[in-house]
């Protein structure tokens, strides 16, 4: 039975650490900033004490950026880690496990959810009819990922975790390529959420992060 096969409860205990230890703090981080870089610019010419925004700055992308590199983190010999690159990288390697025949048993067969089971595999794999996921889909998201990334993972490796002797050579990712890849690790992480639990992925809803009435209180007092 899929639900209770060794190999698909560790891939679903990689994604909840994955979800809870990764990209559950960066999809919240990333809302809280976004909502203090708007209330910034709205109020420039009351910003008494720069350093307060050079601050929030510093810290959301050290902390952003460390987290996009460690969720695109590929295998490494001797390297025992968990990281959605890595959990790509087993999946291919037991891509023949991953068929829409083990996929509906995920579903409860007397569940009403049942019935979509096929359409879900369909939408997962991007091309109706397939009896499992191709390894190319794998092989494309696993390709995308580094490229999406690569941008943050320089800066993250060569300036913000180490002081590499070539830094000044590294181009600063621009907040739209850093959204880029958070949005991309999100949309992948909701694809294989979908693929190995039969759930779809819900992410917290932003109003549970929402902080404006605290950010208003840093202008009026």
């Amino acid at each position: 039975m899929t639900s209770t096969d060794p190999l698909f409860m560790e891939w679903r205990d990689s994604l909840v650490q994955i979800h809870d230890e990764q990209l559950r703090d960066l999809l919240a981080n990333r809302h809280i900033f976004h909502q203090f870089r708007d209330s910034v610019n709205r109020h420039a010419g009351d910003l008494r004490v720069p350093e307060l925004a050079e601050w929030m700055h510093q810290g959301y992308l050290a902390f952003a950026c460390a987290t996009v590199r460690k969720m695109a983190q590929q295998p490494k010999q001797g390297f025992n880690s968990v990281s959605l690159g890595i959990l790509l990288d087993d999946l291919k390697n037991h891509h023949a496990r991953l068929t829409r025949a083990n996929f509906v048993q995920l579903y409860d067969q007397n569940s009403p959810a049942r019935r979509f089971a096929d359409r879900d595999f369909d939408g997962v794999v991007g091309t109706p009819g397939c009896s499992s996921v191709p390894v190319a889909i794998i092989d494309k998201d696993i390709q995308d990922l580094k490229d999406i990334t690569r941008p943050v993972k320089h800066l993250t490796d060569q300036v913000i975790v180490h002081t590499d002797l070539s830094r000044s050579k590294v181009t600063i990712p621009t907040y739209g390529q850093l959204d880029r890849a958070i949005d991309f690790l999100r949309d992948i992480f909701a694809r294989y959420h979908l693929l190995l639990t039969a759930r779809t992925y819900a992410p917290v809803p932003p109003d549970d992060h929402d902080v404006s009435r605290a950010l208003a209180r840093l202008w009026h007092g």
